[in-house]
């Protein structure tokens, strides 16, 4: 990977609908250009696939991170189980041996139920931390918005027009209440990128909670903005990143950043072997709040 697959990569990252010509601007290539780059990235498995995310915590969600540590540094056997669960929404296996898994649940006893069924199926693991996001909705979601994040989950790369004519609902209407929960940061297209394979950069995983939104704070700059090549925001103040760097002196100066910091209040740092994401938790939450809306 060169510097302009790795710019590809990053605009994609933060908005995977850029045209190509948008993003030959940005990086010095031409429409065409990016477009085969692009073809080459998914070819190679580095970028897996396009996501519409809609922050959790908007549509009532109870998250949790739950970080397993693989103290006996022996091979789990029974990771591949994680894809078959039904709440589980992200997870990252780290070289290492540790784990992390990020479910979705309805309520805070569902959530809690679902911690004891990981501890339960990872017994060779030590269940080192769990965090649950608790923070109100900051936006209201009608209907309409819920409708509309639902078709764009589904297929990611589905144009205005498309979810539309799907919905029967006008363009103009799709295209504003879509600008608007972009614009409040409530929901965001994406891509998937598998870290292991980006030859030429120390990929690595972030996760942190911070005293304030991290997003809004100039001295994040120094790692987001430089490196983070996918993000994925659990609250305002909980996020989850994905970092890559030239070489692990850069990697060891984000730590000091990190351990030196005032506004930081805790992070784990995984550097990857494998990362899954399902969106199946996050739209059976989402019928499920629809069909309170018809029930209303």
């Amino acid at each position: 990977m060169d510097e302009f697959d790795f710019g590809i990569t990053l605009l994609l990252s933060k908005n995977s609908r850029l045209s190509p010509e948008k993003i030959g601007r940005e990086i010095g290539l031409s429409g065409n250009a990016v477009v085969n780059r692009i073809t080459k990235l998914e070819k190679e498995g580095i970028i897996e696939g396009y996501r519409t995310i809609l922050k959790p915590s908007e549509f009532g969600a109870a998250t949790a991170v739950h970080y397993f540590e693989n103290k006996r540094k022996k091979l789990v056997s029974n990771l591949s189980t994680l894809t078959s669960l039904p709440y589980v929404y992200a997870s990252l296996s780290c070289i290492t041996g540790d784990v992390l898994v990020i479910t979705l649940a309805g309520s805070q006893k569902e959530a809690n139920e679902q911690a004891n069924q990981l501890v339960e199926l990872f017994r060779e693991l030590e269940l080192f931390r769990t965090f649950y996001m608790e923070e109100k909705p900051s936006v209201r979601l009608s209907k309409r918005d819920l409708k509309i994040a639902n078709y764009l989950i589904k297929k990611p790369k589905a144009s205005v027009s498309a979810a539309a004519k799907e919905l029967s609902l006008s363009t103009r209407t799709v295209s504003r209440r879509l600008n608007r929960l972009v614009q409040k940061r409530v929901l965001r297209f994406t891509v998937n990128l598998q870290l292991s394979k980006i030859s030429g950069y120390v990929p690595y995983y972030l996760f942190f909670e911070t005293l304030l939104e991290a997003q809004r704070d100039t001295r994040f700059a120094g790692i987001a903005l430089h490196g983070a090549v996918w993000s994925l925001p659990l609250t305002k103040t909980k996020y989850v990143y994905a970092i890559c760097r030239r070489n692990f002196s850069q990697v060891e100066e984000d730590l000091k950043l990190l351990e030196s910091s005032d506004w930081i209040k805790e992070y784990m740092v995984m550097f990857p072997s494998r990362f899954f994401v399902n969106d199946k938790p996050m739209l059976s939450l989402i019928e499920q709040r629809l069909k309170r809306f018809k029930n209303t």
